[in-house]
């Protein structure tokens, strides 16, 4: 490890009631092959033993640092908690449920060598709750489907990789990208109007920098796939869908560029508008979401 205060990353690791699979999360860092690390992991008033599987790890390693909120915040505010007390120069979020792979630091590490290089994604696997493989999520698929090679490694301005987004997937999963911390705190970090679509709506930010963006064909990221999970609910309830709804029309009003160059941009904002009036007006429907994603 370098010999300076502040780490090269930080691993945010915000944790709620994952006792089942935060040891694994953490190790997960622990066995990286880049060590210039550090882990904040803040438990969000959790009523199972997360806390003292959390203490645990920061008794035997410095790096690990433990924080405890009094109440629970919430996933996206404890999101910000955690980048409040982050000291590296580039963040990771892990959600508590996920892994990494040995090398994930170190790819992501290198791609943002370069000051020019706001962010950097990497690819990712699915797990189920045993930690078998089952298949990737259709982020591939999308690159692939705007003309970007994702088995390849590609450094391109953030203009190049909102194509990849019109078919309304997220480019990287929400624990498979990292960006430089000086850039999410002047930007205010996470959405907290936001629950599940705030990680796309960083990316989509991320894009609109101006900056160039990097994506390694490495498999840096075990996802799990959790039935009853907060994005397991977002997604059968349909909250996350009213989410990216305005995520994406958001960033397609603040990319007019795109919308002036792009016939697949206009195209995609019909078919966005389309979908937003179908389910604004469907009152069984709205009468299940959360009043703060009504608006």
């Amino acid at each position: 490890m370098r010999d300076r205060p502040e780490p090269l990353f930080s691993v945010l690791v915000p944790a709620f009631g994952a006792e089942r699979f935060v040891d694994a999360a953490i190790r997960s860092v622990v066995n990286q092959s880049l060590h210039d690390w550090e882990i904040v992991a803040v438990d969000d008033a959790s009523k199972d033993s997360t806390p003292k599987i959390l203490e645990r790890w920061g008794a035997v390693d410095t790096r690990i640092r433990v924080f405890s909120n009094a109440t629970n915040l919430g996933m996206t505010a404890n999101w910000n908690r955690c980048l409040r007390e982050a000291r590296g120069a580039l963040i990771l979020k892990l959600d508590a449920d996920d892994a990494l792979r040995p090398q994930a630091l170190e790819v992501l590490g290198d791609a943002m060598a370069h000051e020019h290089v706001v962010g950097a994604g990497m690819r990712t696997l699915l797990i189920d709750e045993g930690g078998e493989p089952f298949g990737a999520p259709p982020a591939d698929a999308a690159l692939a489907a705007a003309g970007i090679d994702p088995y390849r490694n590609q450094d391109l301005p953030g203009a190049r990789w909102q194509a990849a987004t019109y078919a309304g997937v997220q480019p990287w999963s929400s624990s498979a990208f990292a960006a430089r911390r000086g850039w999410l705190v002047s930007a205010g970090g996470w959405d907290e109007r936001l629950g599940c679509a705030a990680a796309p709506d960083l990316i989509l930010r991320l894009l609109r920098t101006g900056l160039a963006f990097c994506h390694r064909c490495y498999v840096g990221l075990y996802y799990r796939v959790v039935p009853g999970s907060i994005s397991d609910l977002f997604r059968r309830e349909g909250w996350q869908d009213w989410e990216a709804l305005v995520v994406y029309l958001r960033n397609l009003a603040l990319t007019p560029e795109l919308l002036a160059k792009d016939r697949r941009a206009r195209q995609r904002r019909a078919v966005l508008w389309r979908r937003w009036r179908s389910r604004h007006e469907d009152a069984a429907w709205r009468s299940r979401v959360p009043g703060e994603m009504k608006t």
